[in-house]
């Protein structure tokens, strides 16, 4: 490596490559980068909470179900959906009225009045209400009594009356709930007016005295209550698609290859329910920052230590592009079924490049197609090791045979040592419940089998031989 170019200020001597320094080929690789990370984030497989996949009078594929917690049973959405859409337009807000308000603020009226009794004495502005201040009281005390047996609301009241004047609530009053509407209610602003045309008729002499003590005692007895409105309607819609039965922890869903009723139908989609999917947004730009660093690292590697690739694009491309494509095949077959992904033989990737890049390359294309679909699987762990297990079998027992039944005998141990790495996982426990199935054998004797299609395949690619 060349030592005449300098390095970069602020880093040790040696530590950035002097031809990966002077190459032109840094910024087409951040874009390659940014552009295959992207693509990738969309076609990687997407996690699935609740990774089974069943119709009715269908058998069931997958091993024995058991309740991994208790659950209610649910009627399907559709079949009470009539009854969803009455509940959401009927369903009123409920407001707690504050018995305690009222005797709190009668209170506060009083010794008001009692006080400025005793500051008015010689003000002749006060003469009747120091005269007979227990008149003004109990006239006083009557008016707040009738304001707070309507209610009076505050601002959520009064919001509620602009947008709908015809709108109903639930009252609460301690253990007594009912329906009426919002019309009803007074606010502070129609209190105040209430009490300035009712208070000139009362028998007081001076009523516009007790006017303004009403009016800085006035208070909201009404009050809006989120949580009794959401708990309310839960325990309406609750009631309507329930079904009344619980499925306890431990007990039988349903059996392998057992038909799928509507009982156990219902079941199967009332446990779904209960796992919480990852928002798709975040998921998507976390594998997309991910793709795009292992992308990033390819290309620069590239780059670096291989210069005169960059002037061939099918010999840049083929290996990446290739390496979307099985994201895509291993994200559309984990909808069909959570082990049907075992059925593509990603593991020879490495001999379908062989003599088409150098190894290194065959097996850093390999490397991102594991890395990347490990990351997003479920089950990733226990899929790097098939795969691993795989691609060191294929390139020991298969890569150099010559001849069927070589190959045939390399496909065989292939096959020999993804079970046995299987079976370590089962026993292990590091395989969910749609993996723990014998049909698992079946996929990897499939995808084995489809190796010897790797041969031809690899003349066709040698024949068109892209430069080293």
């Amino acid at each position: 490596m060349a030592n005449s170019v300098q390095p970069r200020k602020g880093l040790l001597p040696g530590i950035w490559p002097a031809a990966l320094h002077q190459s032109p080929h840094l910024l087409p690789g951040l874009w390659l980068s940014l552009a295959a990370g992207l693509v990738a984030a969309f076609l990687m497989p997407q996690q699935s909470p609740f990774p089974y996949r069943f119709e009715k009078a269908q058998p069931w594929n997958y091993s024995t179900l058991k309740a991994p917690f208790d659950f209610e049973v649910l009627y399907p959405e559709a079949q009470v959906r009539d009854q969803l859409d009455q509940i959401n337009a009927e369903h009123a807000p409920y407001f707690l009225l504050r018995p305690e308000l009222a005797r709190r603020q009668k209170q506060q009226l009083a010794e008001q009045i009692q006080e400025q009794t005793r500051i008015g004495k010689n003000d002749t502005r006060y003469e009747d209400l120091v005269a007979k201040p227990a008149a003004y009281i109990s006239f006083g005390q009557q008016m707040l009594d009738y304001l707070y047996s309507k209610g009076v609301g505050g601002g959520d009241v009064e919001g509620l009356r602009q947008d709908n004047p015809n709108a109903e609530v639930m009252l609460v009053n301690g253990a007594y709930e009912q329906r009426i509407p919002v019309a009803q209610f007074f606010t502070l602003s129609t209190a105040r007016e209430f009490l300035s045309d009712t208070l000139p008729y009362s028998p007081l002499r001076q009523p516009e005295l007790l006017l303004a003590f009403l009016e800085k005692t006035l208070a909201p007895n009404v009050q809006y209550s989120d949580s009794l409105t959401v708990l309310s309607k839960r325990k309406k819609i609750a009631a309507v698609v329930s079904t009344g039965i619980t499925v306890r922890k431990g007990e039988v869903i349903v059996r392998n290859s057992e038909l799928v009723s509507d009982d156990i139908f219902r079941k199967l989609n009332s446990l779904s329910q209960r796992f919480d999917a990852p928002k798709r947004l975040p998921v998507t730009i976390g594998y997309a920052l991910l793709a795009w660093v292992a992308f990033g690292i390819y290309f620069f590697w590239l780059a670096w230590q291989y210069p005169d690739m960059w002037q061939n694009r099918v010999s840049l491309l083929l290996a990446p592009v290739v390496v979307l494509l099985l994201l895509l095949l291993i994200s559309l077959s984990t909808w069909v079924g959570l082990a049907i992904a075992l059925i593509i033989p990603v593991w020879g990737l490495p001999l379908l490049w062989k003599n088409t890049y150098p190894a290194p390359i065959a097996w850093a294309s390999w490397g991102l197609v594991v890395l990347l679909s490990t990351i997003s699987l479920d089950w990733g762990p226990s899929w790097m090791a098939l795969q691993v297990a795989g691609a060191a079998a294929a390139y020991l027992f298969f890569g150099n045979a010559q001849g069927l039944k070589a190959q045939g005998l390399g496909a065989g141990l292939t096959l020999v040592a993804q079970v046995a790495i299987w079976l370590a996982c089962l026993l292990a426990g590091k395989l969910p419940a749609g993996l723990q199935s014998a049909d698992v054998i079946l996929l990897l004797l499939i995808a084995n089998g489809l190796l010897f299609s790797l041969s031809p395949l690899r003349r066709l690619l040698e024949s068109g031989s892209l430069p080293d």
